[in-house]
């Protein structure tokens, strides 16, 4: 029974309890004492329905001055006595249950005054607790390093969040805010800050109303500083706010990623001038490379062209010996029948004069069949206008004698001139290389009678001729590759005449040469700047 007295004494545990009840237990033997000897005295005393009378305040006066502990000494104390009395028939039964009754009501009594003794006690102890609680509230409320401030949403008649009310803030709060705690507490937002924006009061009414939280960093450009937010709803309606200034972090924070950036830019320059500085030892040592490559390749050009040339001039030779084989036969027969008429005795000098005239006459054609086969072959230097059916007719000129010995026609259709720019001699080289290869396909076809057509015409600022001969053709599979460098179809062949002709046309003269198959065999055609469209 001490124990429990302690558990709900004011010093809240059974250990300071104890010395406590013991002290009422010492005060209370004596009291029990006095309350036996009374009530032995009484009954023997006068009268004999005095005792359960002069009992029961006995019994009240212990258990105010004693406590529960005395109220119960005296009670189980008279319940002895009036159990040794009825067995010894002092009292009469009714005189017993008296008195036992009465020692019942003292101890609902006791039991009540206690009861309500303890509950003083508790609400002392509540009320103690609870302004201890608020101390340290109050104290934890104006010592953390944190803004605090408690809000109450305001919402209109649709529930939708308008405005929210300071209800307390705390000095962290008010310094942050740069204001005094009673500038704030009991307005609004809006009547402090008339442009607070909507996503704001939906974003706190969502917390005060549907009990979201809320965790976020912001700017805040009326005050130019950085915060870092955490908004939680203690009850319906209300929601506070925890708030950390942060701006000295962000500023660290961005002063790192501007320096990270630096470096990296300042990496990234370096690399890009070692990647530059590479880039034009490479350039360089690749234009020397290219130098070099095409410097070769002009040799080898030249080279070719040189062969081909060659090979030409041996073509050429060909058709000298055809062009003079005529004359040289008529200057023999005038110098046979100049002998014979000296020997007869027939060789006047009138005769001998004609005889001589018409050799100079054979002289002179050989003579010009010489100087037209060295203009030929003599290259050109610079881009100039030229006849485009001039060059044909004198590229057919020198050719025309071994054709005829071969049973070959060369045919021209040109319903009118065109004027080229580029290198006449060169065109006429291709044409020749064309007219000698249309014959040797020809011969090797076996077509008897031969034809060679040269077609010129002039379409979208080109001139265009088309050189097409009755020799069988090119196999197709070969068509591609005819213009390659040492390819010949021919096993005779130096596989130099058609690439070569290609690298005048579309290198030198920036045209277009392209061949096919006709009917009868293959056809090839020649497209030329006109002069016009060229200049």
């Amino acid at each position: 029974m001490a124990l429990r007295i302690g558990n709900l004494n004011p010093a809240g545990t059974w250990r300071e309890a104890v010395p406590r009840t013991a002290l009422r237990a010492a005060t209370a033997i004596p009291l029990v004492l006095v309350a036996v000897a009374l009530r032995l005295w009484l009954v023997r005393g006068p009268g004999r329905d005095t005792p359960f009378l002069t009992f029961f305040p006995m019994v009240v006066v212990a258990v105010l001055l004693g406590g529960w502990a005395a109220a119960l000494g005296t009670s189980l104390l008279s319940v002895l006595v009036v159990y040794f009395w009825i067995q010894q028939r002092r009292v009469s039964f009714m005189e017993a249950m008296a008195t036992v009754a009465f020692g019942v009501l003292s101890l609902l009594i006791c039991h009540l005054f206690e009861s309500r003794r303890l509950a003083r006690v508790a609400s002392r102890d509540a009320g103690a607790a609870l302004a201890e609680s608020e101390h340290h509230f109050q104290q934890l409320f104006h010592s953390i390093q944190e803004g605090f401030s408690l809000r109450q949403i305001l919402t209109d008649e649709s529930g939708r969040a308008i405005d929210f009310r300071f209800l307390a803030v705390n000095p962290a709060f008010a310094e942050l805010a740069g204001v005094r705690p009673d500038q704030v507490v009991g307005r609004t937002i809006k009547e402090l800050r008339p442009g607070v924006e909507p996503e704001w009061l939906e974003a706190f009414g969502r917390v005060a109303l549907m009990g979201e939280s809320l965790r976020v960093e912001h700017f805040s450009p009326y005050l130019q500083r950085w915060f870092q937010m955490h908004a939680f709803s203690p009850e319906p309606g209300q929601f506070a706010v925890l708030s950390l200034d942060i701006t000295d972090r962000k500023r660290m924070a961005e002063e790192d990623r501007q320096a990270r950036e630096t470096a990296a830019r300042k990496a990234l320059k370096q690399e890009r001038s070692l990647r530059r500085t590479q880039l034009e030892a490479l350039n360089l040592s690749l234009e020397a490379k290219v130098r070099e490559a095409v410097a070769e390749l002009r040799q080898k050009d030249k080279m070719l062209i040189t062969q081909n040339r060659q090979a030409a001039m041996g073509e050429m030779i060909g058709h000298i010996a055809h062009q003079w084989r005529q004359p040289l036969n008529a200057i023999s027969m005038l110098l046979v029948n100049l002998g014979d008429a000296y020997r007869l005795g027939d060789l006047t000098p009138d005769k001998l004069e004609r005889t001589l005239a018409k050799g100079d006459l054979l002289l002179q054609k050989m003579s010009s069949t010489i100087n037209d086969f060295r203009d030929f072959i003599k290259p050109d230097k610079t881009l100039t206008p030229f006849s485009a059916l001039r060059q044909v007719q004198d590229a057919v000129a020198l050719v025309e004698a071994g054709f005829e010995a071969g049973n070959i026609q060369i045919r021209i259709e040109a319903d009118s001139d065109v004027t080229l720019f580029g290198f006449p001699n060169e065109y006429s080289q291709v044409l020749l290389n064309l007219l000698g290869n249309a014959k040797l396909a020809i011969a090797h076809a076996g077509a008897n009678p031969g034809l060679v057509r040269i077609v010129l015409t002039r379409a979208d600022g080109f001139g265009c001729l088309t050189v097409t001969d009755n020799g069988g053709g090119i196999p197709e599979p070969l068509l591609d590759r005819i213009f390659e460098p040492y390819f010949s179809t021919r096993e005779s062949g130096t596989g130099l005449g058609l690439y070569m002709s290609r690298q005048i046309i579309e290198q030198s003269m920036n045209g277009q040469i392209k061949a096919s198959n006709a009917e009868a065999g293959a056809e090839f055609s020649i497209q030329v700047p006109v002069a016009a469209e060229a200049l």
